[in-house]
């Protein structure tokens, strides 16, 4: 298996805000079964930061989504 960079990526913060309150999560829960704190996930979801792919891949499991559901691919084109 080839190792990834753990590069920072755009996330859609509105998606995964939705979806996190769907399944009857508060922020700092989700923050807390992740690693982060719930700052950072605050601003992850409000678009004012990125997250490193790792995050993602963990908020995705714990939200029971594909990871490719939180990340922003049309920001990942024109980044390219």
């Amino acid at each position: 298996m080839v190792k990834r960079n753990d590069e920072m990526v755009p996330v859609k913060g509105t998606v995964m805000a939705a979806i996190r309150k769907g399944r009857g999560l508060s922020r700092p829960e989700l923050a807390r079964r992740v690693g982060c704190s719930p700052s950072h996930l605050g601003n992850v979801e409000a678009g004012r930061k990125r997250a490193k792919e790792s995050l993602v891949n963990r908020i995705a499991r714990e939200l029971y989504v594909p990871t490719s559901r939180l990340i922003d691919h049309e920001q990942l084109k024109v980044a390219a």
